[in-house]
């Protein structure tokens, strides 16, 4: 029940962190967000180790329960659930992370591209009308 227990708590912690990053990354702090994910990785590689203390006792989890009083059965089976929601929950707002991470690249890439492209027709202009080659425009500005 402790393993659990430590288990759900810690996916309560990475599910609040999922949250600060989708506040990251829609707010645009982008240099707040890889410390957040690297508290992530911390908390799952935590989630790790506890997963493997499960296993012995996932891999015979009929047997186990069965030995169990009824009410910590029932406590064990909420534990479980909340865990599978969070779990759930999780991987859903990191899907949608990512599809918004991506559409940002990409509407970032096109708006780099845009700059390029203008920036090459202010270099032609330039060059078209002279500037940059030490040639003047051939107006006279003394007369002006």
């Amino acid at each position: 029940m402790a393993l659990l227990t430590e288990q759900r708590d810690l996916y309560r912690q990475l599910a609040r962190l999922a949250e600060q990053q989708r506040g990251l990354i829609t707010g645009d702090h982008p240099e707040r967000l890889l410390d957040v994910l690297a508290e992530r990785q911390r908390l799952i590689d935590r989630l790790t180790a506890t997963g493997r203390e499960l296993k012995p006792h996932q891999m015979n989890w009929r047997q186990v329960r069965e030995q169990l009083p009824a009410p910590q059965a029932r406590e064990i089976d909420a534990l479980v659930a909340e865990v599978n929601t969070l779990l759930s929950d999780i991987l859903k707002q990191d899907e949608a992370d990512t599809a918004l991470l991506s559409a940002r690249k990409s509407e970032t890439a096109r708006a780099m591209g845009t700059l390029q492209v203008s920036r090459r027709a202010g270099t032609a202009y330039a060059a078209a009308a002279g500037y940059g080659s030490g040639q003047t425009s051939g107006l006279d500005w003394t007369q002006a």
